[in-house]
């Protein structure tokens, strides 16, 4: 377990040394990269039903949870030790938006068969529009995600790379994990029956799920729950909306992935001093709340990768701030753990 955290320490690391380029090289000019046509951020983000696990809002009186002064005194104890952070350099997802119109490539799923679970997610890929020019996360994760708007369908991958193939001068597109997704526009908001353990995350909330998009954070409203990862989740246990979890420890300040936590309806936020950032944050977790997606290397929420093509908007969003800086001002102590019982989908 020591090895574990270590390691998940080691990509915290990593990205603060992406950010500190990023930043620094926003002050030389734009990043340009290769753009692949259909990577717009401009196609509307209608994902999941508006009684969803991301886009219901939280009545003033959801029922809190009874371990709820024991998870966020786990929580604040966590962001005091781990840092909090923001992932969109890496270990985040590139959301690719496309139509009808991309072609599609065969996606080879690297797991052997012999169930319906794993043979029907290797037949949800064989047909994928990915554009041309795309890449996965930069990280070990790899994630991607694939969103044809006009369809309505989603296909997200983990460990997703392009490997040779026995023939000379060809690649092909091989992943690990992932999920399929139809009418995702109708889903309550994470991988459910036949196929729950479908998923790019640990727990099979979608990737999509709680991310803070470019295009929501250029508007400076978050019209959902946010997600977020923690390093201490608790072994053998989750909560809805999870379907599955990694928790590896049972430690006092461990908390059950899935668990939503919410700032109280009656704060007024404008009366706390926050970064414009975070304050953004903090008005969608008042009114939709966060949700424990992951295991991390530290308390950290997710921003959609920058799409190829287009200048970092990061630094501009953060005024320049570092990401840490910007979560210390979140009003950490405040938060409340909402009961898993409250599941306005169901």
């Amino acid at each position: 377990r020591v090895l574990f955290v270590v390691q998940h320490m080691m990509k915290t690391l990593l990205s603060l040394c992406v950010l500190l380029i990023v930043i620094i090289s926003s002050y030389g000019g734009d990043t340009v990269y290769a753009s692949p046509s259909s990577s717009s951020t401009s196609s509307s983000t209608t994902w999941f039903t508006s009684n969803s696990a991301w886009n219901a809002p939280l009545p003033d009186d959801a029922p809190l949870s009874h371990m709820s002064t024991t998870y966020v005194a786990g929580l604040v104890y966590q962001v005091a030790k781990y840092g909090p952070w923001i992932n969109y350099a890496q270990y985040s997802t590139p959301i690719y938006r496309v139509n009808s119109s991309e072609p599609t490539v065969f996606v080879r799923l690297n797991k052997p068969g012999g169930n319906p679970t794993i043979d029907n997610l290797a037949a949800a890929f064989k047909k994928v529009p990915i554009p041309k020019g795309a890449v996965a996360a930069p990280g070990t994760d790899k994630h991607m995600t694939v969103w044809n708007y006009e369809t309505d369908e989603m296909w997200e991958m983990w460990e997703m790379r392009l490997e040779n193939t026995t023939q000379p001068g060809q690649t092909e597109w091989v992943f690990d994990w992932g999920g399929y997704m139809q009418k995702v526009s109708q889903n309550p908001g994470f991988f459910t029956a036949p196929y729950p353990s479908w998923g790019a995350t640990a727990t099979s909330l979608p990737l999509l799920g709680g991310i803070m998009t470019i295009d929501e954070l250029k508007a400076g409203q978050l019209n959902h729950a946010v997600c977020f990862a923690v390093v201490e989740t608790m072994r053998g246990k989750y909560v809805a909306p999870a379907q599955r979890d990694d928790g590896w420890t049972n430690t006092t300040t461990s908390i059950p992935e899935g668990t939503r936590f919410r700032l109280p309806a009656n704060l007024n936020l404008d009366t706390l001093t926050m970064h414009p950032f975070a304050r953004i944050m903090a008005k969608a977790i008042q009114k939709y709340g966060m949700i424990l997606r992951d295991t991390s290397g530290a308390i950290t929420f997710y921003g959609e990768q920058v799409p190829i093509g287009m200048p970092d908007p990061y630094p501009s969003f953060f005024n320049n701030d570092w990401a840490n800086n910007i979560l210390k001002t979140l009003p950490w102590t405040y938060l409340q753990a909402v009961d898993p019982s409250w599941q306005p989908w169901a």
